[in-house]
């Protein structure tokens, strides 16, 4: 056992309390990384004055890249035009699974892979009731797609763009891993991975369905609550409950009446009057339509709006999930729509196994719920960075599409030449295709800013100077030195394989971009003890480091899906060991024949 030293002892100490608190969520995940980020300038293992070089870091610069142009790709239809097919697929089951895995997995190759699982995962859900096949069966194949074709480019998923960067580490001086360099070992994982899920792991899936029930607990784009009025001109006027139920849509679903004293059931009420408050379970599409049609107004509470109030035309409806580490969780909804202001309310709310008793702007959000906003696209776009949430698809007019299209095309297609070719690096192509986007209108100027997911930037700044503190210290020289040391009689295939388990486990419990800092450094030391070339080590950690398929906390794709699916904590590793484990077998031989182990 080397004897470590006493800055090591501390750095290790700080390490450690790190991956707890990213383990137990009860913190986010920025705020993890602030606090090991302040431990290691107190300390003096970070000069004060590189605390925050990692913010000017061309990782983190390539990072916001990429999430903006995901969000321009996004505006400009071209997710809308993998997925406008997926009826025509969905007749058989395993039709349905590919087309809609295969288009995520294709998606999160040049894209954020968090970004198109969210568009993906409603066309996903509404595919899946329309042919009365439970959600359950297509959200979980659908989060690990998102994560294999992550692995194929350098802009699908951060820990690529971290090692890519980290490569210059290398005494050697290193360029940073190109655009494509992850590309051979990548597919090879994406295409095993998919095929697996294919035939495989969609059967190791629970498969729950929902019945619509009041204890239901998977999604249903049914189960938003809604309260509203008659309004002048309804014809649903003087008519019983029962009788305004009858003429009711398909989708919709009269609760009761709202009174003081809580809910009056359906069958209790006789007449409906102007000024009684209808609880109903809604999908929003329909109740888009209610409205428009001029039958119902939504209630506020001291601010109704009739319908030639609220100009729908105008405005986009937009859902919003409620993650784990979501600054909203614990506020009422009354509180969040007085903070999101004027233009925009909250119209309906979603809550995963819970009746709702009482007026719907005193419910607390939780993770897991989803709510229904009807407002601008400035202040939709502005929602998941003021308040932690993550939009699962919105309902708006795309004039212009097929023009910005081809635009946006050509101007990502060029910045990933750039970035191929090495004519520019990968931080400054990218962020010449933002302005691009800017310029076609597939990004708004006024909203650019909140399509960034600030707590991974804020993760990201944070922890490269913790990471350069392993290396300062030579703590990752020791750990990587002790690793070697206990395997020095076995191949160096078993090395990466090992290197790479290690790197998922970790991922597992922790974010992944995370796990990338951490274990990267360990890599390259891992290589130049034994005088190897540090790619492979590398190669392997970006590869465990996307590969989180045991729970639902290791990546946000996973945390995602389940609820979504009504999926419980066990129910990640049934299907995902078989694909860890299937992954480390075909990526550790391709790894090594795509990069050898010799300098």
């Amino acid at each position: 056992m080397i004897p470590l030293t006493q800055n090591q002892m501390i750095l290790i100490a700080i390490l450690v309390g790190a991956l707890i608190g990213f383990g137990l969520t009860k913190l986010r995940h920025d705020v993890v990384a602030l606090c090991a980020l302040i431990a290691s300038v107190v300390t003096g293992l970070t000069p004060a004055d590189e605390a925050f070089d990692g913010f000017g870091h061309p990782a983190v610069i390539t990072v916001i890249g990429v999430l903006l142009i995901s969000t321009a790709l996004k505006n400009s239809g071209v997710v809308d035009l993998i997925t406008a097919k997926v009826d025509a697929f969905s007749k058989k089951k395993l039709t349905h699974l590919t087309h809609l895995v295969g288009s995520v997995t294709f998606a999160s190759s040049f894209m954020n892979n968090v970004g198109a699982l969210a568009l993906m995962m409603p066309v996903a859900i509404q595919s899946a009731r329309s042919r009365d096949r439970p959600p359950s069966m297509f959200l979980m194949p659908l989060a690990f797609g998102s994560m294999l074709g992550g692995m194929v480019t350098l802009i699908g998923t951060p820990p690529n763009i971290i090692v890519a960067n980290l490569r210059t580490d290398k005494a050697t001086g290193a360029e940073p891993f190109g655009m494509f360099d992850f590309t051979p070992v990548g597919l090879v994982v994406a295409v095993t991975g998919f095929i697996y899920l294919i035939l495989v792991g969609w059967r190791l899936v629970p498969q729950r369905r929902s019945q619509d029930s009041d204890n239901d607990t998977v999604f249903s784009r049914q189960d938003f609550i809604v309260e509203l009025l008659l309004t002048e001109e309804s014809d649903y006027k003087g008519l019983t409950a029962r009788e305004i139920q009858i003429r009711l849509p398909e989708n919709a679903k009269m609760l009761g009446v709202l009174s003081e004293d809580g809910i009056t059931p359906t069958r209790r009420v006789q007449e409906v009057g102007p000024e009684d408050v209808i609880l109903a379970r809604i999908d929003h599409d329909t109740l888009d339509k209610l409205i428009s049609d001029g039958l119902f107004c939504i209630h506020r509470e001291g601010a109704e709006k009739s319908p030639d109030d609220y100009d729908w035309t105008d405005h986009e409806l937009s859902e919003f999930l409620v993650p784990a580490d979501a600054q909203a969780i614990g506020q009422t909804l009354g509180k969040l729509d007085r903070m999101i202001g004027r233009e925009s309310e909250i119209i309906a709310l979603a809550q995963q196994g819970r009746r709702v008793k009482q007026r719907i702007a005193t419910q607390k959000l939780a993770a897991g719920d989803v709510f229904l906003v009807g407002g601008s696209a400035e202040t939709l776009g502005e929602m998941p960075d003021r308040f932690g949430v993550i939009p699962l698809g919105q309902k708006h007019r795309n004039l212009g599409a097929p023009r910005r299209l081809i635009a946006s095309l050509v101007i990502f297609g060029a910045a990933v030449a750039l970035t191929s070719t090495g004519v520019l690096s990968s931080s400054m192509a990218f962020l010449m295709a933002v302005l691009g986007m800017v310029a076609i209108g597939s990004l708004s100027p006024l909203g650019l800013y909140s399509h960034i997911d600030w707590p991974l930037i804020v993760l990201l700044g944070a922890l490269f100077p913790v990471g350069d503190a392993m290396v300062s210290t030579e703590l990752a020289n020791v750990l990587a030195g002790a690793i070697v040391a206990h395997g020095q009689d076995i191949p160096v295939w078993a090395l990466i394989a090992i290197l790479m388990a290690i790197t998922m486990l970790l991922s597992d419990v922790i974010n992944n971009a995370a796990t990338a800092l951490v274990m990267a450094p360990i890599a390259i030391r891992m290589a130049d003890n034994l005088s190897f070339s540090a790619d492979p080590f590398l190669m392997a950690v970006a590869v465990g480091a996307s590969s989180a398929f045991l729970t639902p906390i290791g990546h946000q794709s996973n945390t995602l899906v389940f609820t979504r699916g009504g999926y419980r904590f066990g129910d990640y590793w049934r299907a995902g060991l078989p694909l860890e484990v299937l992954i480390v077998l075909v990526a550790t031989p391709m790894i090594l024949y795509v990069w050898p182990v010799a300098p």
